[in-house]
């Protein structure tokens, strides 16, 4: 648990004034990003990990590590990773606005952690980002002696509909990750936003060109664009996390159907308080640690950690 926490609702209302700024369709996409990235230095990040800068599949990465206790102890062994997509949608977000969960992911699990800088629209619209997480994947997959099932994805919003779509393309190639965790993910950015309420984070507008901008010529209901759409047999243990109160959240819940209805194991958490990847303050409010907390504990029991 964070040393000291505040309540959830005072968190979120200090937090949509600065997201109505960044996240902003009249706003430039460089400006976005670096606005995004100035604001995340003032998200907690814990402590015992390790960052270093790598390369994955052609892209850079961070990849992040468990170290030692200073009075002393071992390191975990180098069993297992964790391929981490982070949101953004599809047009800012980088391993730097992540670092509060990463970070704590790779604590808390004993995994290795690599969060890919894929790249982003308007520049690179969709198949880019899917490319690069599935590159991404490969050279994983060879660090680890081709062994797929020591490696899970994870991601959240735009990240987590990129996971999504990796997955269904890593299985029709018959590879199969260890585990899937999808936060809040943004598997139909196809839709209407004009049929989806606001909420803390995002707001119609800014879905809109965003969502526009990673599209590209792609149909809206390509399911590599939109993993909604998408045949979800034979995927991996997945977990869900969304809030209640969040735009995103129909999408997760027929998703998750979706998947039910094909067999997969699925564990779904809605949560009633948090906002849209309130996991990203897991260093401040109780409810989004206890999230992480949740997720780790499900990729420990999938991977040989």
């Amino acid at each position: 648990m964070p040393a000291f926490t505040l309540p959830p609702r005072l968190v979120e209302t200090a937090l949509r004034p600065v997201y109505r700024t960044i996240l902003n369709d009249r706003m430039p996409v460089a400006g976005q990003r670096r606005l995004l990235d100035l604001a995340s230095v003032v998200q907690p990040v814990v402590r015992g990990v390790r960052r270093d800068a790598v390369d994955l599949g052609g892209r850079p990465a961070e990849r992040f590590t468990a170290v030692p206790p200073a009075g002393g102890g071992t390191a975990p062994a180098d069993t297992a990773a964790v391929l981490y997509l982070h949101g953004g949608g599809f047009v800012t977000g980088s391993p730097r606005t992540h670092r509060p969960l990463t970070a704590r992911l790779a604590r808390d699990t004993g995994a290795a952690v690599h969060s890919l800088d894929y790249r982003l629209a308007p520049e690179h619209p969709y198949p880019a980002a899917v490319d690069d997480a599935e590159a991404a994947f490969a050279d994983l997959a060879r660090q680890y002696g081709d062994d797929t099932a020591s490696i899970a994805v994870a991601g959240d919003s735009a990240g987590g509909g990129i996971a999504a779509a990796l997955a269904r393309r890593l299985l029709d190639r018959g590879d199969r990750p260890a585990a899937l965790v999808l936060i809040a993910p943004a598997v139909d950015p196809g839709a209407d936003p004009a049929m989806m309420t606001e909420d803390a984070v995002l707001r119609r507008g800014w879905i809109r060109f965003a969502c526009d901008a990673y599209r590209g010529a792609a149909p809206a209901g390509d399911p590599g664009f939109a993993p909604l759409h998408a045949d979800t047999r034979g995927f991996p243990p997945t977990y869900v996390q969304v809030g209640a109160r969040e735009m995103l959240h129909d999408h997760a819940v027929r998703y998750v159907r979706s998947l039910r209805e094909n067999g997969v194991d699925v564990t779904f958490d809605v949560s009633p308080v948090l906002w849209h990847v309130a996991q990203l303050q897991s260093g401040l409010v109780r409810q989004a640690a206890e999230s992480v907390d949740a997720i780790a504990a499900f990729l420990r029991d999938r991977l040989p950690v």
